[in-house]
């Protein structure tokens, strides 16, 4: 079963003039010229088996301690770049659980060195360490690796966008990456844990690549792209090369429990929106789709988490119990 969780969270207020620039950032180069409410697809759903890595990357690696895994820090090559990844658990594994980095403007490379570091998303799932069970990071274009407070010496490659990194080149580089992993460790259920950009990596790519992984929880995710700019009455037409999540519905597994949670305050993905693309989950034959809104939370993981909610996610994309919010 295919499962898919919607999770947004820190309580964080932001004026209207600042949600509006960064919604304006998050939408990354989407065309908003068309009337209609829902975009269209018209990308085809795809096989990740025949991708394979094209560039000799540095065999370094680094094992590290982080929030409770122990793991490995190492590059990933792929389409002409090298990507960062850190991999907790057994080399083999029954079960691997991704996480995928959101919009961090501070991780970025700047002019050839290196800014503060994406924190390891996965030290929020440290309760649900098991024996059989691995996880992985995988750093998205242009943004750094947090090994420890002194030093960051894992970047993956590519200039981070600052419009158009909704494309589909850049989230078939990250599927590509999860996908060599994924290979590596053997891993017979997947699933894909994303936060604000990253979900939308992830959501993208549960209709992409519809054979990929069994769940997806999608962190206050930017699901309906080119809505976001209709709602903004953003002008954006010079941007056409943006895909989004809701432009996959019907390509993702008719069997999919989708739990959709998110912050009631959330400004830069708002709950609307999302509590949509959950309803056109159940339209397009989704039966288990649920929308779940929290009171007081905004955009992010950091007071979401520490309450259960992305552990309970995470078991219920595995198949290891239905969602009990």
């Amino acid at each position: 079963m295919l499962s898919v969780a919607f999770i947004g969270g820190k309580h964080m207020k932001y004026g209207k003039i600042f949600a509006s620039i960064t919604a304006l950032s998050l939408l990354c180069g989407c065309q908003t010229t068309a009337e209609n409410a829902k975009p269209t697809l018209d990308a085809p759903t795809l096989s990740l088996e025949a991708m394979q890595g094209d560039k000799q990357c540095p065999s370094t690696s680094e094992t590290i301690s982080y929030s409770g895994f122990e793991g490995k820090a190492y590059y990933v090559p792929m389409n002409g770049k090298c990507f960062a990844v850190f991999y907790s658990g057994p080399e083999k594994a029954e079960e691997l659980v991704f996480f995928i980095n959101g919009h961090n403007s501070s991780s970025f490379r700047r002019n050839g060195g290196v800014g503060e570091p994406n924190t390891l998303m996965m030290g929020y799932a440290s309760d649900i360490v098991a024996p059989n069970r691995a996880f992985a990071q995988v750093i998205r274009h242009g943004h750094c690796l947090s090994l420890n407070k002194e030093k960051t010496s894992f970047c993956s490659d590519g200039k981070h966008p600052a419009t158009n990194y909704y494309r589909a080149d850049l989230m078939d580089d990250i599927a590509y990456v999860m996908q060599q992993v994924k290979q590596q460790s053997g891993a017979k259920k997947v699933a894909v844990v994303g936060t604000s950009a990253g979900s939308t990596f992830a959501g993208v790519i549960a209709g992409r690549y519809p054979e990929f992984a069994d769940g997806y929880v999608l962190v206050s995710c930017n699901c309906t792209v080119l809505r976001r700019a209709q709602q903004l009455r953003l002008r954006m037409s010079e941007w056409t090369q943006c895909i989004s999540p809701d432009m996959y519905t019907q390509a993702i597994p008719r069997d999919t429990t989708v739990i959709v949670l998110t912050g009631s305050t959330d400004k830069m993905t708002p709950p609307n929106l999302n509590k949509i693309f959950a309803q056109e989950l159940q339209q397009a034959g989704i039966a288990k789709a649920h929308y779940t809104e929290r009171e007081g939370r905004g955009h992010g993981y950091s007071n979401l988490v520490n309450d259960g909610y992305l552990r309970d996610a995470i078991l219920s994309a595995l198949g290891h119990q239905a969602w009990p919010h």
